[in-house]
Order: C-alpha cells, then sequence, then structure tokens
C-alpha cells in the first residue's frame, strides 16, 4: 500500500517560514516601537526601575540575545520576534497538514487526494496565519506573543506525535515542557482538561494506559512546574516588588499564582466576550467535532453548510471585521490565542473543498 506523504510536505513548512521571515524583516520596527512594545523592551532590558516582566523564559533568552555584539540592541531584539514568528507559521503548517493526514484514512485510492487536503490546510492555515494583523502585530516589533505562539505550538507538535503513537519518550518530553511552559504562558492552564483527556486518549488506544505510563508523565509535568520558582525568586529580587508588596519567597509566589489567574479571568473583555467565544472558540470545537466526518463521508448538504459558514467567519476574522476578536480586544493587550482558533479551524473547510476519489 502506498501511503507515502508528499516530497511537499517536507520543504513547504521551512518556505513558508523562511516567506514569513522575509515578510517580517522588510516590515521591521526600526527601534524601539512607541507603546507597549518600548514598555516591554526598557523593563526587560532592566532600564525601568518599576517595571517588572512576568516571562521568565523570555527574559532567558532575551539576556542571550541583547548579549550578542551585534547592530544596536532593540533592532536585536525586534529580529528576536520575527524569527519566533517565522518559526512558529513554518511549524503551523506541519501541525495544520497533520491534523487533516491524520483525520484521513489513507488507501491507494485516495493518498494523492489525502495529500492535497493535508498541503492544501497547511498552507491556507499558515498563509492565514502569517498575514493576520495580530500575529503581524507581534512579529515585526519586540513582543513576546511571537514566543508564546511558538512554544505553543511546539507543544502541540509534541502532542501529535504521542497521539499518534504514544511513545513513552515524546509524552515524557512534551509533560516536562507542558509544565514549565506554563509558567510562561497561563493559556496552558485553560488548555490543560483538553491536554489531559488527550493523553489518557492516547494511553487508551494504544494500549498503554496504567500507572506505570500515567505517574512519569505526572512526575515530569510536576518537574516542569518547579519554573515557578525561578519565577518566584526573579519576582522577590526585584526593586518593583519590593517596593510594591515587599515580602519573601513565598509571598513572591503567591503573587506570580495570582497575576496568572487575573490573566485567565480577564482573558474575555466585560463587553463583547459573546462573539469573541462565537468566532474565536465555536468554530474550533466545531471543527474538532466533525472534522473527520466532513474529510471522510459522502456528500451531505449539512457539512457543506457548516463548511461555507466555518470559511466566512474565517475569512470575516482574518480582515479583522468589527465582530472580530482583534477589533474587540485591541492592541491595549494583545492576545494572539482568541483569533488563532478560528484559522485553526479554517484548515478543516480549506482542506474540505477537494474533490474526493470516486
Amino acid at each position: 500500500m502506498n501511503t507515502k506523504r508528499s516530497r511537499l510536505y517536507v520543504v513547504m513548512g521551512p518556505l513558508l517560514g523562511i516567506l514569513a521571515l522575509v515578510l517580517y524583516v522588510m516590515t521591521l520596527s526600526q527601534g524601539a516601537y512607541p507603546g507597549e512594545s518600548a514598555n516591554l523592551m526598557v523593563t526587560e532590558l532592566g532600564l525601568n526601575p518599576l517595571g517588572f516582566s512576568g516571562h521568565l523564559l523570555w527574559s532567558w533568552v532575551i539576556n542571550l540575545v541583547a548579549g550578542l555584539p551585534i547592530g544596536p540592541v532593540s533592532t536585536r531584539l525586534n529580529v528576536l520576534s520575527a524569527v519566533c514568528a517565522a518559526g512558529a507559521v513554518g511549524l503551523f503548517f506541519r501541525i495544520l497538514a497533520d491534523s487533516v493526514w491524520a483525520g484521513i484514512p489513507v488507501t491507494d485510492l485516495n493518498v494523492r487526494a489525502a495529500n492535497r487536503a493535508s498541503l492544501l490546510a497547511g498552507v491556507v492555515g499558515s498563509v492565514a496565519l502569517m498575514g493576520a494583523i495580530p500575529f503581524w502585530y507581534a512579529a515585526n516589533r519586540f513582543h513576546p506573543a511571537s514566543f508564546d505562539m511558538l512554544l505553543l505550538f511546539i507543544l502541540a507538535k509534541l502532542l501529535m506525535t504521542f497521539i499518534r503513537r504514544a511513545s513513552i519518550g515524546v509524552g515524557l518530553v512534551f509533560a516536562f515542557l507542558y509544565g514549565a511552559i506554563a509558567v510562561e504562558f497561563a493559556t496552558l492552564v485553560i488548555f490543560g482538561p483538553l491536554v489531559l483527556m488527550g493523553i489518557l486518549y492516547a494511553l487508551w488506544i494504544n494500549g498503554d494506559l496504567r500507572w506505570g505510563r500515567v505517574l512519569p508523565l505526572a512526575g515530569c509535568l510536576l518537574a516542569g512546574m518547579l519554573f515557578y520558582v525561578p519565577a518566584a525568586w526573579h519576582l522577590q529580587g526585584s526593586e518593583t516588588f519590593q517596593l510594591s508588596q515587599g515580602g519573601g519567597f513565598w509571598s513572591a509566589l503567591l503573587f506570580v499564582l495570582k497575576g496568572q489567574y487575573q490573566l485567565i479571568v480577564k482573558s474575555l473583555p466585560e463587553v463583547g466576550w459573546l462573539l469573541v467565544i462565537i468566532v474565536g472558540i465555536v468554530p474550533w470545537l466545531a471543527a474538532l467535532v466533525v472534522g473527520r466526518r466532513g474529510l471522510n463521508e459522502e456528500k451531505d448538504w449539512g457539512l457543506y453548510t457548516l463548511h461555507l459558514i466555518l470559511t466566512c467567519v474565517v475569512v470575516a476574522v482574518l480582515f479583522n471585521v468589527p465582530f472580530s476578536p482583534w477589533c474587540i480586544l485591541g492592541p491595549w493587550r494583545l492576545l494572539v490565542t482568541p483569533p488563532l482558533s478560528p484559522w485553526f479551524s479554517g484548515r478543516w473547510p480549506g482542506s474540505a473543498w477537494q474533490p474526493r476519489p470516486a
């Protein structure tokens, strides 16, 4: 049986990443971009005695880049955001293409159609992400959102690999990184129950759901979460914390946890939260629930209608219509994840507009 992936699958991710990098570098901010980006930059570089960064991993990367003797430090940090965003675009192609490929029982009869569908899904979703306003906003100036999205996509790729073959090595790496990155990226706390279901499902379908597998995964997750310790130490040693809060290590740790809690509960706006859910979460859930059926079953006008609706939502969000998450939330506190979910669900209608073999 010939079920090999297309050769384009190997090269399209890097090509899209390079294209994104060229795009972001050509539109790169010259120096510190006024507003949030400039404030973040002076805070991360230690030039603002009253500022504090809540991004531990991002701060470590910044210290490495800031120490390089190449060009102005502001340019280096802006390029860092562009590189992270370009890497995220390239990885996003793999995630979308793999998710569609995994949803199709590939045989000799449909291998070409499956390759076309997966490639089209990856290209459409990655190009949409590349040119979407909130992601571009974070890519051509200094901002941690592009770094956070790169970490999110790395975790998504590892999780998809684990679900496919339940390799204990991949699972342990994923669990450790998930715990560590959760310190950096509060969105992972929200995704926690869904990820747990995916892990247990992967172990179950591979006949490996037992304590000998679950406990090591839980241990690696807790080991990764130990990054809360240096995050609290980092906060405790800052002048901002001592002036505003004071206290020792446990007070700093509690402050970090409260900060993440506030980010989660305020992730939806008080006005327009229902629209954000409708265009940001519902399409993603719809793609997860009926994606496999829509890619494999016979013609169904109900599925065609759903394809059309999701396509309209994705295109509308891409062009920043008044009810899009970016238009509602604005740049005052950049959130890339809400607009990201319709782009992810867009891989399904994008791949579904494919002729199926008879």
